[in-house]
């Protein structure tokens, strides 16, 4: 399993995400709790849909980060027994 780097410009902020390939029908972007960015895409999906798709995702993948940096303000001697939810989201790679 190959990891590609990428990243796309949404106004002055730059959204960077690990992009995962797998045999699949559907691209998933997922948030983690650190803020990292996951996309897993259809094998054969082009790099230009993918990240048109993130773009289009893009104010949510900020709201999800934002999300979990409040919570790291808000409780920060929680410690690691914390527990956050990872924010999904997946739909088809086409237009929409």
């Amino acid at each position: 399993m190959m990891v590609e780097v990428r990243g796309i410009d949404y106004g002055t902020q730059l959204i960077e995400y690990r992009l995962e390939r797998r045999e699949r029908a559907t691209l998933e972007i997922t948030v983690e709790p650190d803020g990292l960015v996951r996309v897993v895409a259809p094998a054969d999906a082009a790099v230009e849909d993918i990240a048109a798709r993130v773009h289009r995702r893009a104010r949510w993948i900020l709201a999800q980060q934002r999300t979990f940096a409040d919570c790291d303000r808000v409780c920060p001697n929680a410690g690691t027994s914390r527990v956050k939810r990872i924010f999904t989201w997946a739909g088809n790679i086409g237009y929409g």
